[in-house]
């Protein structure tokens, strides 16, 4: 009887690849957990870029803001001080072009922090999606 049932090596078989197939399911586990840590940490690490672009930000716009607060102040000091309609027509044009090329730098300028700031924050998260897409690639092979 060369051929008999062994139950013992059937169940030493089963134990071999249910341990084969354990450590194989916690070595996984363990490449996932630090994948997930990877994009945590960039994902802080792009809030942390967007939160100081956004206090830089409200810098600048608080600083347009008192500068076109002394800007009207000085204006109407010059109101003030006009002698008669044409002066005032003019100190007027004056006003209005230097405030509307003002907002238009302005603009300009945030535009490209804000670009910039956008640009600064992806790429953290950018190259972890990328080495992400790497690891998940090794992992299931």
């Amino acid at each position: 009887m060369a051929n008999a049932f062994d139950g013992n090596e059937l169940m030493k078989n089963i134990q071999a690849q249910w341990n084969t197939a354990r450590e194989m399911a916690h070595k996984r586990f363990g490449e996932l957990t630090k994948v997930n840590q990877d994009m945590v940490d960039a994902t802080l690490k792009s809030s942390s870029i967007m939160a100081k672009g956004a206090e830089d930000l409200s810098k600048r716009a608080i600083a347009f803001s008192h500068s076109s607060f002394e800007a009207s102040a000085l204006a109407a000091k010059g109101f003030i001080a006009c002698r008669n309609l044409n002066d005032a027509l003019g100190l007027q044009a004056n006003f209005a072009k230097n405030n509307y090329d003002n907002l238009i730098a302005e603009a300009n300028a945030v535009q490209k922090l804000s670009l910039k700031m956008a640009n600064d924050a992806f790429a953290p998260l950018q190259e972890e999606l990328h080495q992400t897409a790497e690891k998940l690639s090794k992992i299931n092979r």
